[in-house]
């Protein structure tokens, strides 16, 4: 039969090869005995190069319903030992191939048993990831889902990734405000260090305040972590940035640390001047949007985004003092600040000002200007950014 992906083109990344690998074997002879020793062969391929091969197989035979052929698969010389799988995150997201492994959950656990873990990763410290990787796909088995909310509500707070916490909360457990508020104390607050699941703190702390945002008992476990004369916990900040907005003491914890000159993380201080600064110090939050805006803060700079783009909509003056605080802070910046004007109020009195930035830039009288887009986190133009803005209005 040759090689199972044979007339398919270069395969590029693993979901790719994944796809194809199912879509192959579903749409031909599912159970022939070359399909199955096809797939046979590709388990065999060790390493980093062969293991995009190894879940494509794996995907494959769980959809023709083989199966059988990965339980009993052994290493090839002078490997040992069943087939293990090495997935991992480090090579991207493999979303065909944990989608099959989630449809077929309940069998997979009859099948393998305690070897499950085992045989689906390398390394017992990559059973997070694993989770991880399960939590975005759940909503393919119900009986997974309760699995991860289990996991969930014994595990340590370090253990526990973004998807797995957004899951359970989505789940409404009755423990979930005790695990969000761990995961939370237990987070970094910059995203640029910590472990591959450095987002769950951040996670935490906004969906704590968006699950029990205006809840007083919430409300005092925040406060006890944030005082008022004292350098703040910066997540419990930001949870009460977003979920307590007009609470007292982030007027006194904003009124401390312009005092002291206290140095707070970026999210932080973001956070705290969004919710509680005027509008020329709102404005210039933005000056550091290029410096925040890599893929590993994104969640620093959506939370950001939101409060600036909340105040700017619910507070006249300090929209009014933003506006006239967009001169003489740079192309990219006052395009960045106009985004959120206007994912604020709309155009309003802003329309001139955009059509004469397109045009310019759509004419070819000023180079284009590139740009992270605050709102949607995509890289672009000025020009683009501005339309896709007003667009969305």
């Amino acid at each position: 039969m040759g090689d199972i992906f044979e007339g398919h083109g270069p395969i590029l990344c693993e979901d790719g090869n994944t796809q194809c690998a199912v879509a192959y074997h579903e749409g031909g002879d599912p159970t022939g005995v070359d399909s199955v020793e096809a797939l046979a062969s590709e388990l065999k391929k060790a390493g980093y190069v062969g293991e995009p091969a190894r879940e494509a197989a794996v995907a494959a035979l769980l959809s023709i319903k083989r199966f059988d052929v990965f339980v009993s698969a052994t290493e090839s010389r002078p490997l040992s030992g069943p087939v293990r799988l090495h997935t991992s995150w480090s090579r991207g997201y493999n979303g065909p191939f944990w989608q099959k492994v989630a449809e077929h959950w309940t069998f997979l656990k009859v099948a393998l048993g305690d070897d499950l873990f085992h045989r689906l990763t390398d390394r017992d410290a990559a059973r997070t990831e694993t989770w991880e990787s399960l939590a975005i796909v759940a909503r393919h088995s119900k009986e997974l889902t309760a699995d991860i909310v289990a996991q969930a509500l014994t595990a340590a707070p370090q253990e526990l990734g973004p998807n797995t916490l957004r899951l359970l909360t989505r789940e409404g457990s009755s423990q979930v405000r005790e695990v969000l508020f761990e995961s939370m104390k237990h987070g970094v607050a910059d995203t640029l260090w910590g472990p591959w699941y450095r987002d769950s703190g951040i996670t935490a702390s906004e969906l704590l305040a968006e699950r029990f945002s205006g809840d007083e008992n919430t409300l005092a476990l925040l406060t006890a972590h944030v005082p008022a004369a004292e350098p703040p916990a910066v997540l419990p900040l930001v949870a009460l940035c977003v979920g307590w907005p007009t609470c007292d003491r982030l007027a006194e914890v904003f009124q401390y640390c312009r005092t002291e000159k206290v140095p707070l993380p970026w999210l932080g201080h973001g956070a705290i001047v969004a919710t509680k600064g005027d509008g020329e110090r709102v404005a210039k939050i933005i000056s550091k949007y290029d410096e925040y805006s890599a893929p590993l803060r994104r969640l620093e700079l959506r939370i950001v985004t939101r409060l600036m783009v909340r105040r700017l909509r619910d507070d006249d003056d300090v929209f009014e003092q933003a506006l006239a605080a967009r001169g003489g802070i740079g192309r990219a910046n006052e395009v960045m600040l106009l985004r959120l004007l206007v994912a604020a109020r709309g155009l309003s009195n802003l329309r001139a000002e955009i059509e004469s930035i397109v045009c310019q830039e759509l004419d070819g009288e000023e180079a284009p200007t590139v740009l992270r887009d605050p709102v949607s986190g995509l890289e672009s133009t000025a020009s683009r950014v501005l339309l896709d803005g007003t667009l969305a209005r």
